[in-house]
């Protein structure tokens, strides 16, 4: 891997660890819609932890999160683990596979995300969601493309 994304992803890491909200809203609206907080990040084991709080607004009628929010706190997971590794090298995701095991109610959520394998080009990423018990809530295994941004040349029609 090219040595100034890893030091991108160390940079990336250390201001994970000291965002307030305020400067994150700045950045993700995202992350301040589902209230993230980072809690540890940890460039030595690739993984990081974070917590959610999720409000009422986000739950279907039987008084759970929607699955759609559920798979935007793992992708935030997800997203953040990729970039404490690579930084700004991180191009986006190639495909996430979602398990749900148990309904979520609204408040407070425990996330995790880890890199399990890597490629010249890829990531594999995996998250999770825990309950303030530890039960495992959901998970979700994602292949996350870094590096340089390859720009392919376009022809310029000829004005007439």
């Amino acid at each position: 891997m090219d040595k100034e994304l890893i030091a991108e992803g160390y940079a990336f890491s250390e201001w994970m660890r000291n965002v307030t909200p305020e400067e994150l809203a700045k950045y993700q609206s995202v992350s301040v819609m589902v209230n993230l907080r980072t809690i540890e990040v940890s460039s030595e084991t690739q993984s990081l932890f974070v917590e959610f709080d999720i409000g009422k607004q986000f739950c279907n009628f039987m008084g759970f999160v929607h699955g759609g929010i559920i798979a935007t706190m793992l992708d935030e997971c997800i997203g953040a683990t990729a970039f404490t590794r690579v930084g700004r090298g991180f191009r986006g995701t190639l495909k996430t596979a979602i398990e749900y095991h148990r309904p979520i109610p609204a408040g407070k959520v425990h996330g995790k995300g880890r890199v399990v394998a890597e490629t010249d080009r890829d990531l594999t990423i995996e998250a999770q969601l825990f309950d303030l018990e530890g039960n495992l809530l959901a998970d979700a295994t994602s292949t996350v493309r870094y590096g340089a941004v390859r720009v392919r040349p376009t022809e310029v029609p000829a004005e007439a």
